[in-house]
């Protein structure tokens, strides 16, 4: 819902919201009016996903 909200009021994203593979928590990254780059994510850790082959991680989360 923030995610939503945000975005209406006019807010722009770098990316769509994400589930990390390893924490199991919602991301997504932006920019303040001041240019800072941001990112939010959801305070409640679920259950890591396993079993994701790295071909199918998309470049831009890698690290």
């Amino acid at each position: 819902k923030t995610y939503e909200e945000l975005k209406a009021a006019g807010i722009e994203f770098s990316n769509e919201p994400y589930r990390n593979r390893h924490t199991g928590r919602g991301n997504v990254r932006l920019r303040d009016p001041d240019g800072w780059r941001l990112q939010m994510c959801d305070g409640q850790r679920k259950e890591p996903e396993k079993g994701i082959p790295e071909s199918e991680v998309k470049d831009e989360f890698k690290r």
